[in-house]
């Protein structure tokens, strides 16, 4: 089940800012250094506080904005329906990845993870979340109703969106407002019978959590708003939820002659010479399991995991079958540790070992002898990570890539208890309210 309530959002004051589209900003981890510089010349934008310089300055940011009407946080508590417009290369047909922003209870909700997390990241965003108190960008989560209960009810809301803007996807963001207590007491009565698979923003889920767990054991309430993580909820069943490979990099130039390399490589794999062939190598593996392109200086090839050798029983680290069979897990295991020599339990200390979600990157790369090797990847299905989920283990660092990427600025989420009391606060009721038999409120 899931327990979430409505809040009261801070957002750019269109009245003050002109310029709304310029404030946003891509997420902590996938912002580069030269989009984090040209951001960091653009007054107000809101990675001043989502990536900042420092914590204290973050926090400065925040009072000047506040002081300043740059950001208000709206009167009333809501649901924000989120909804994200776009297309992948290769494809004529036009995606709408639909869903809702919404404060989720950390300690009443099954939240599923599926990935492992680098310390010094979960770190840095628990120290920025203690001294800003407020969530700066929500993380993205999964539901699965296949009845589409709640699409017909954010489409009415879409008709009158409060932003519309392109971003540096290239993704259309529409943004709107549920405010009628009745309308958000429907995504609430919905998510109680729910589980939430997380999707992207490990990282901050865990820093909300730790930071909650010392909150509760200086006595803070469970129905405080301290508990709660701000998230972005999509539907499991929609066929616009898209999840996009990331590729490996490794880095250094490699001592020995690539023969060398190659001999080991067939060792596991059958080798394919594809440097001629005119089809995209990311196209030649579509579908095919265990099968991964490598990108070598002035040749190319598909590599395919031997029939004869079984990931359940060659893979030696003790690990679940569901993790066995992903072809990351292979990747990282058969190349990386035994043939490259990186211990498969040590990898994520390594910075050889590079991921890319670019695909002409991670050739180019290569070409231009920046890297000895990549590996073009196949994208996780949606099935597996589900399968993961559901076993308690955890993927490989960087195994999915949920398309597009949320943006920050939209919506700020506060867990300071001043900011959360208000006359027309109904948040907590609808969220405590016992249902009946049928659903409804009492």
């Amino acid at each position: 089940m899931a327990s979430i309530r409505p809040f009261r959002a801070w957002r750019y004051n269109q009245h003050r800012i002109r310029d709304i589209n310029l404030k946003f900003s891509p997420l902590f981890d996938v912002v580069n250094p030269r989009q984090l510089h040209a951001l960091y010349q653009i007054p107000n934008n809101s990675i001043h506080i989502s990536v900042p310089r420092s914590h204290a300055q973050a926090l400065e940011k925040l009072q000047q904005w506040k002081a300043a009407d740059i950001i208000r946080q709206d009167p009333i508590p809501g649901i924000y329906v989120y909804y994200q417009q776009f297309s992948l290369y290769g494809e004529q047909r036009q995606y709408v990845r639909k869903g809702f922003i919404t404060m989720v209870h950390l300690d009443e909700s099954d939240i599923i993870e599926h990935e492992d997390t680098m310390p010094g990241s979960v770190n840095d965003r628990i120290q920025l979340l203690e001294k800003t108190l407020l969530n700066v960008s929500p993380t993205h989560g999964l539901y699965r109703d296949p009845d589409f209960e709640l699409e017909t009810l954010m489409d009415s809301y879409m008709q009158d969106p409060l932003y519309e803007y392109i971003d540096y996807q290239g993704v259309i963001n529409k943004l709107a407002v549920v405010q009628n207590p009745q309308d958000v007491a429907r995504f609430v009565q919905k998510m109680r019978t729910e589980k939430i698979y997380l999707a992207d923003g490990h990282h901050r889920l865990e820093s909300s959590q730790a930071f909650w767990a010392k909150q509760k054991e200086r006595g803070a309430s469970r129905d405080s708003i301290m508990a709660h993580h701000l998230m972005y909820l999509t539907n499991l069943a929609s066929d616009d939820l898209r999840i996009l490979p990331t590729h490996r990099v490794w880095k250094p130039r490699a001592e020995e002659e690539l023969s060398s390399i190659m001999q080991r490589i067939r060792q596991y794999f059958s080798v394919i010479d594809v440097t001629t062939s005119r089809r995209p190598v990311y196209d030649m593996l579509r579908g095919l399991k265990s099968t991964f392109g490598l990108i070598a200086p002035k040749r190319q090839y598909l590599i395919q995991l031997k029939p004869e050798i079984d990931p359940l029983q060659a893979i030696k680290p003790q690990l679940p079958a569901v993790i066995k069979q992903l072809d990351y897990t292979q990747l990282h295991y058969f190349v990386f540790d035994q043939v490259l020599g990186y211990p498969y339990a040590s990898q994520h200390e390594t910075q050889d070992i590079v991921y890319e979600k670019d695909y002409v990157r991670a050739i180019e790369t290569v070409n231009k002898g920046e890297a000895a090797l990549s590996f073009i990847c196949n994208e996780v299905q949606i099935e597996e990570m589900l399968a993961v989920c559901e076993s308690g283990a955890k993927m490989p660092r960087k195994s999915t890539y949920f398309y597009p990427k949320v943006v920050s600025g939209l919506v700020f989420g506060s867990i300071d208890e001043d900011e959360n009391n208000s006359p027309f606060d109904p948040g907590v009721e609808i969220a405590q309210a016992p249902t009946t038999a049928s659903g409804s409120r009492l």
